[in-house]
């Protein structure tokens, strides 16, 4: 009887753990919109306005430093931008957007290139953003959702080189594959 016994609280003993097992694994994760994401993965949670679009790292404040040369003068903080206080954007007076629910302009930090202003725009979709960069000549581009809308990083020049992948990339947005940004090339719908 007494081996009887042990192998029957050696039985439930393993269940217990088991079943522990499975609740800590449950536990760990998080349910947004039915899709599981683990938690304290590197990147943020995706944006639930834009689930097909890769989630990057960072901050916008971060993403535009790593691109763009800073300027003395900030924008004024009235303009109602999703960048304000950013000290390295300039009013947008390069680009038709009329798509767009703000943009600004920058000065890149990669030189030399054959265009020196980047495009920081805000859209609702991504139909109007890949239309506005098409109608603009917009040769790179990377995108993130933040905040229920797409914030588009883009630039004309034209220079490209392979990347670690072998795919051609622009030098002027690469330095946002660090914070997981996809860079793609000639937009358009």
């Amino acid at each position: 009887m007494t081996d009887v016994k042990v192998k029957t609280t050696l039985t439930v003993l393993v269940v217990i753990v088991a079943i522990s097992g499975v609740i800590w694994t449950l536990a760990s994760m998080q349910t947004q919109v039915g899709v599981p994401k683990a938690i304290g993965v590197g990147k943020p949670a995706q944006d639930p306005a834009f689930l097909t679009v890769d989630p990057v790292s960072g901050t916008p404040t971060e993403w535009v430093s790593a691109v763009c040369r800073e300027r003395v003068h900030q924008l004024p903080s009235d303009m109602g931008n999703p960048l304000r206080g950013i000290g390295f954007l300039y009013p947008n007076t390069e680009f038709e957007l009329p798509g767009s629910t703000y943009s600004a302009i920058c000065k890149a930090q990669a030189t030399p290139v054959s265009d020196q202003v980047l495009l920081l725009a805000e859209y609702l979709d991504e139909d109007s953003m890949q239309l506005d960069l098409a109608d603009n000549g917009v040769k790179w581009y990377c995108f993130a959702g933040h905040r229920g809308r797409l914030l588009v990083i883009a630039t004309r020049a034209a220079e490209s080189y392979a990347g670690s992948n072998g795919l051609a990339t622009s030098p002027v947005l690469e330095p946002l594959t660090s914070y997981e940004f996809s860079v793609y090339g000639d937009p358009g719908p």
